[in-house]
């Protein structure tokens, strides 16, 4: 799970792509996400006004992403009942080739099967939920090693508010802390600030983000802050939404420009 997700979107480019629109059986989107029709999907995301560094997602009549680009690298996702599998058409441009997820009842995300390269599982993680629909633990199983890692999701006022890392002995290692603006709806279906790689529609994961997010941090144990990233968001204009996106430790801003359906 990479911990550093932001930084990935600084350095990824995409090409432009098409594919059919496949449809499966499922909830409408309206329903499915909190039965909030406000919600906006994100066509492509673009950075810097540089057209060749973008990533783009395609969804079904129901909401959820088939087909997801970022340069040469295309992921695309199926959905069969409980099952969503999420494939690397290009096996050779990541370790990590496929993920099979289950679902439960209500459509939600409960455990994650990862495979490598070779179509070897590697790894798997169980993601528990409250009673109210938000995501409170993940617990991963490294194979190979035996071993577990655990991030636990704490909330506050509808956003997420803090998730810490413990590793494999258990040890509280770093925490990630989100703070957020308190007049700026979320409108985004994407949570595209999360630590983890699991960035899907339609509240897979758990109830979505209530506000937009202005600020991520990463502190040690011992308070020491390894990243501060913050985020400063226009008016919504012509179905696009732009965020300039501050790197604090490592001085460097972003212009991040969400092309909305």
């Amino acid at each position: 799970m990479k911990l550093y997700i932001y930084f990935m979107f600084l350095s990824l480019f995409l090409t432009m792509f098409s594919c059919k629109n496949e449809s499966q059986p499922g909830k409408s989107i309206e329903n499915l996400v909190s039965g909030k029709s406000d919600v906006r999907q994100i066509d492509f995301i673009s950075y810097n006004d540089d057209p060749q560094a973008e990533k783009w997602f395609e969804y079904n009549e129901q909401g959820d992403i088939i087909r997801e680009a970022v340069d040469i690298d295309t992921m695309v996702y199926q959905y069969e009942g409980r099952k969503i599998v999420k494939r690397h058409i290009d096996k050779s441009l990541s370790w990590h080739s496929a993920t099979e997820y289950l679902t439960d009842l209500n459509g939600r995300i409960i455990s994650a099967d990862i495979f490598d390269e070779k179509d070897k599982k590697v790894s798997t993680i169980k993601y528990s939920y409250n009673t109210e629909g938000y995501l409170m633990k993940s617990e991963q199983l490294i194979i190979q090693s035996n071993s577990n890692l655990v991030n636990e999701f704490e909330y506050k006022d509808g956003n997420i508010d803090q998730v810490k890392i413990f590793d494999t002995e258990g040890k509280l290692t770093a925490t990630y802390i989100y703070d957020y603006y308190p007049d700026k709806v979320n409108i985004l279906n994407l949570f595209i600030e999360n630590i983890a790689d699991d960035i899907l529609p339609n509240e897979r994961m758990g109830i979505r983000n209530k506000n937009l997010v202005k600020q991520l941090s990463n502190k040690t144990t011992e308070g020491d802050t390894l990243s501060l990233v913050k985020y400063n968001y226009g008016e919504l204009l012509n179905g696009t939404l732009t965020c300039v996106q501050i790197d604090d430790i490592n001085e460097f801003e972003t212009k991040i420009i969400y092309h909305l359906k």
